[in-house]
């Protein structure tokens, strides 16, 4: 675990170890500083996974995940999780930016998604904006099914999880994502199944 601290409070803190963290973080964090604690350590001093993790990753095919969301250091802890669980991330920084990649993907110009992770609140397109736009795009392509959807918030209210659904999406998870949670979707949509939006 870490610990983030302020200049002063890292002066006074003393050693982030003896106080039982494995490292600490200087705010303001910056995304460089935030990937460099999160990027995988040599195999000596990897992470021990759980059993249901290991299992997970042999039976699960490699799924290519679409993270749409504004804030870097967001972004960049879904798709550190995304990379832990053998998924390929790929991360749009607003909606438009992902509206444009699915698009792509349906039409084959770009990489096809597995499952996208939308912000509810994004700049130039929101994210209920953009599940109703993907949702009339799969219109035209009927025979395919449809691509699962997630919404995120910081703040899952119900009327946030009320409008995600209304607006086409699968279901709505908090952040930061939780762990379990997104590996339940993640072997869902790795076994193609009829899709039942949680209430």
């Amino acid at each position: 675990s870490l610990i983030m601290l302020s200049p002063l409070e890292r002066r006074q803190f003393g050693s982030p170890r003896e106080a039982g963290f494995t490292g600490f973080l200087v705010k303001p964090v910056r995304a460089r500083s935030l990937y460099q604690r999160l990027s995988p350590r040599p195999a000596s001093a990897a992470p021990v996974e759980t059993q249901g993790d290991i299992q997970s990753l042999i039976l699960r095919p490699r799924l290519t995940v679409l993270v749409a969301e504004d804030n870097e250091i967001n972004a960049l802890l879904a798709t550190r999780t995304l990379e832990r669980f053998g998924c390929a991330a790929i991360w749009a920084r607003d909606g438009r930016r992902a509206l444009a990649a699915v698009a792509e993907g349906f039409a084959g110009t770009g990489p096809s998604f597995d499952l996208v992770l939308l912000d509810i609140r994004m700049p130039e397109l929101d994210g209920l904006s953009v599940a109703r736009a993907v949702r009339e795009l799969e219109q035209a392509r009927s025979h395919m099914p449809p691509l699962p959807m997630i919404a995120v918030s910081a703040n899952v209210a119900e009327g946030d999880r009320a409008a995600a659904l209304a607006a086409g999406m699968d279901d709505c998870l908090a952040k930061p994502l939780d762990r379990a949670a997104l590996q339940r979707w993640l072997d869902r949509v790795a076994v193609p199944q009829p899709i039942e939006r949680s209430a």
